[in-house]
């Protein structure tokens, strides 16, 4: 219960301020809305109750701050505007109806001041004359926040009816049915205060257009910040993924605002995650959380790395000569060049304080490092990574690549390739008086063409040609079968240096004859 203040027309609430507030209340049983009289008139009295009255045209003209015994208080003011439409008589001093506590002669016609939830705020039982209804008000303490909306009823007290005005708003309105914010990422910008440099990550709420303009008043009556009294009745905050907040704005002017909010975090710190935005309207203490956008995702469905080797170059350095062997990853476009941008905050490469966030590492079928990238700018330089090795030394079996997402934690290991071209040549045996296998030519097609040539008088007799698939060179050898009807020739490939090879050829006759194995070596 409020406490009383004297008004300006302290003849009209002297009955008010004689006995507790807490009687008034317990006067009278209401029935909202304009009712029919319960009585008839009274010839004795002369009570008029045959009255066709208006509904009260209420309407808020302002407040006014005053103190009581240092206690400082909001005065809002209300009027109806149609009191004219109401006879003085209905407030005539009424000593014959219940007092209103130490009043005994108050007046016919009480008002009672109501919020939008029908809770009474404070009443007048002394009014009078109908002029009186034009300066009703209510009180609450300095800075509390008032109802949204309030109304009156006037109780003929008399006659036992009621006159229910129209609802008013006096307080700012609380709103209960306003979208969530979506938010969205629109870009960064690298900046410079002082001798740090930041990246701005920048925010839009696009459905801002749904939020009033009054959510955005200045309120001054409202808790500061920092030193700005005149906040904005409505602050934003940013939270990253792990619901820490990053960044404020305490004094936005208008939902137009909202399509240019931002946090920054230096360059050498980790950017979050994800961010959300939380809009808080002080005044109703009502909260609105976005969506999460991505900062720096985190990717989950991202395909196996498709490898292919596309081939070798010799080349020298500083006098040495190297063979470098070049790959693609054909899928390359599956991968955002978000995982190759430049990324500060993580762990450096040798000097490289802004090596990328994702690293490429080449591994031989022994899982040693060969080679690696730490630099690449885009998806689009997996098209080009290699590794090298001193010319004429044998390559690796197979060659398989793992990207590493340094900021997630996350690994992509690629198939394994094989270097099937260093079978390429025309072999011949090492033993020129053989009496088995002369010499093999392989061809490069889009695999391997395989032809052989067997000692044979007065010229060798070639077994034709068997094409093999450039996978089958995964495990270091080439493994064909030579059927030639009469024997089934099974026959590996393997090399034991760039320019030496060993054959391996089992022999199984079907006409008889006894199987056989030979070993033979092969340079080209």
């Amino acid at each position: 219960m409020m406490k009383p203040v004297i008004s300006r027309k302290s003849v009209l609430l002297r009955g008010l301020f004689r006995a507790p507030l807490v009687l008034f209340v317990l006067v009278a049983l209401f029935t909202v809305g304009c009712g029919e009289s319960s009585k008839d008139d009274d010839p004795e009295t002369g009570v008029n109750c045959d009255l066709s009255l208006s509904s009260p045209a209420l309407v808020f003209t302002g407040t006014e701050d005053y103190s009581v015994d240092g206690t400082e208080y909001t005065r809002y003011k209300l009027e109806v505007t149609n009191s004219d439409d109401f006879p003085d008589e209905l407030f005539a001093a009424s000593p014959d109806l219940p007092a209103c506590g130490l009043n005994t002669s108050a007046s016919r016609t009480w008002v009672d001041i109501y919020n939008g939830d029908d809770d009474r705020l404070y009443g007048f039982c002394a009014l009078g004359s109908s002029d009186d209804l034009n300066a009703l008000w209510f009180s609450l303490p300095k800075g509390d926040r008032p109802p949204s909306h309030v109304y009156i009823v006037m109780e003929d007290r008399a006659c036992d009816k009621k006159y229910t005005s129209n609802s008013v708003q006096v307080g700012p309105e609380c709103y209960t049915e306003l979208p969530a914010p979506q938010l969205e990422l629109t870009g960064t910008e690298n900046y410079t205060v002082g001798d740090v440099e930041y990246t701005r990550y920048k925010l839009n709420v696009t459905n801002r257009a749904s939020f009033p303009s009054d959510l955005f008043d200045s309120a001054p009556h409202l808790p500061a910040c920092g030193l700005n009294t005149s906040s904005a009745r409505t602050w934003v905050d940013i939270y990253n993924n792990d619901n820490e907040r990053l960044y404020g704005f305490c004094a936005l002017e208008s939902p137009d605002n909202l399509g240019s909010i931002w946090f920054s975090v230096p360059k050498t710190q980790r950017p979050p995650q994800s961010a959300y935005i939380v809009l808080h309207d002080r005044e109703c203490d009502v909260k609105y959380t976005s969506n999460s956008v991505p900062v720096v995702p985190c990717y989950t469905d991202l395909p196996t790395p498709q490898l292919v080797y596309t081939g070798k170059q010799d080349y020298t350095l500083d006098g040495n000569p190297y063979t470098r062997y070049t790959f693609d990853v054909t899928n390359k476009a599956d991968f955002p060049d978000e995982l190759f941008a430049p990324a500060p905050y993580l762990p450096a490469c040798g000097l490289n304080t802004s090596a990328s966030r994702t690293w490429v590492d080449i591994f031989n079928n022994e899982d040693v490092r060969l080679y690696g990238f730490c630099g690449l700018g885009t998806a689009a330089n997996l098209g080009s990574i290699w590794f090298a090795l001193p010319k004429n030394q044998l390559p690796p079996r197979s060659v398989y690549i793992v990207l590493t997402d340094r900021l997630c934690g996350a690994e992509y290991r690629s198939n394994p390739v094989a270097f099937h071209d260093v079978f390429v040549g025309n072999w011949v045996n090492e033993n020129m008086e053989t009496d088995h296998i002369t010499r093999i030519d392989i061809l490069l097609g889009t695999d391997l063409d395989i032809q052989a040539w067997g000692a044979c008088t007065p010229d060798d007799c070639d077994w034709g040609i068997i094409h093999t698939l450039a996978s089958d060179a995964l495990d270091g050898q080439l493994n064909i079968i030579w059927d030639q009807g009469f024997a089934v020739r099974n026959q590996s490939l393997e090399l034991v240096t760039l320019n030496r090879m060993k054959v391996i050829t089992a022999a199984h006759f079907t006409d008889g004859r006894p199987d056989y194995t030979r070993t033979e070596y092969f340079i080209k």
